[in-house]
C-alpha cells in the first residue's frame, strides 16, 4: 500500500485518475483512502496546537511588556544631564527647567531602527500640538555613549525631512537611565511637571494612543500643577 505522502495528494490524484471506476472501491484504495484522510486530520490539529502556542507566546510578552512598562511608573527623573542643541546659535545647551505641565520624553539613538522608523509619526505629533503651551517634546539621544554629540546633528540634519521640527537633545551623563533602571529603545515617557514618569511606552508607539494619554493626563494634572525644580 502506497503512502499518502503530503498529506491529500494521493486523495487528489485518485480523484482524478482516468481509470478510477464508479461503485464500491477495491479494498486497498479504502484503506489508503482512510490512511489519507488520518494523515489531513493530525495535520490538522497539529497546526491547530502551532497556533495555539503561537498565541500562547505573544500573550505572555504582551504581559511582559506592560510589567515593564508599569515598573518605570511613579519613578522622578534627573534631566539636569540633559543638553540640548540650540540650531540658531549653533551650539549645545543645558536643557533650561521646563515649565510646561506635561513632558513628552523620547530617547532614542541614531543606531535603533525602530526608533529611526517612528521619527516621521511623531514628527506629526509634534506639529499637531505645537500649539499647546502645557506641553513639551523632548527627543533626547541616550544613553550617551551610543550617540555622540557631532553625531545627533549630522543625524537630525540629514534627516530633517523626517525627524521632529525641534532641537534634540542628548544625554551627558547617565543619571536618567540609572532613574529608569532600563535600557529599552525607543522609550516615551510622559514626565509631569515634578519629573515623575506618569505613562511610559516601551518599543514603538505605533498606533498606542499615546495623544489619548497626553490628553487624560492633561485633564488630570490640571492647571495647578507643580513646576519641575
Amino acid at each position: 500500500m502506497q503512502p499518502c505522502g503530503k498529506a491529500g495528494s494521493w486523495l487528489s490524484r485518485w480523484m482524478s485518475s482516468p481509470n478510477r471506476r464508479p461503485g464500491r472501491r477495491p479494498a486497498s484504495d479504502r484503506r489508503r483512502l482512510w490512511l489519507c484522510l488520518a494523515l489531513l486530520a493530525s495535520s490538522r490539529v497539529a497546526r491547530a496546537d502551532r497556533g495555539a502556542g503561537s498565541d500562547s507566546g505573544q500573550a505572555a510578552a504582551v504581559s511582559e511588556a506592560l510589567d515593564a512598562e508599569g515598573s518605570l511608573l511613579h519613578r522622578r527623573l534627573d534631566l539636569s544631564g540633559l543638553a540640548c542643541w540650540d540650531r540658531r546659535a549653533r551650539s549645545w545647551q543645558p536643557l533650561a527647567r521646563p515649565t510646561e505641565r506635561l513632558l513628552v520624553l523620547n530617547l532614542w539613538s541614531a543606531h535603533c531602527a525602530p526608533c529611526v522608523a517612528e521619527f516621521p509619526l511623531l514628527r506629526r505629533m509634534t506639529a499637531a500640538w505645537r500649539r499647546e503651551r502645557e506641553v513639551r517634546f523632548l527627543f533626547v539621544a541616550d544613553p550617551p555613549h551610543d550617540t555622540e554629540a557631532v553625531e545627533v546633528i549630522e543625524f537630525w540634519t540629514g534627516q530633517a525631512a523626517a525627524v521632529p521640527d525641534a532641537d534634540p537633545c542628548r544625554s551627558t551623563t547617565d543619571k536618567l537611565r540609572a532613574a529608569l533602571d532600563n535600557q529599552s529603545q525607543p522609550l516615551t515617557l510622559l514626565v509631569d511637571g515634578e519629573g515623575v514618569v506618569r505613562q511610559a511606552f516601551i518599543g514603538t508607539i505605533k498606533t498606542r494612543g499615546l495623544a489619548s494619554a497626553m490628553e487624560r493626563l492633561l485633564k488630570l494634572l490640571g492647571p495647578t500643577a507643580r513646576r519641575l525644580r
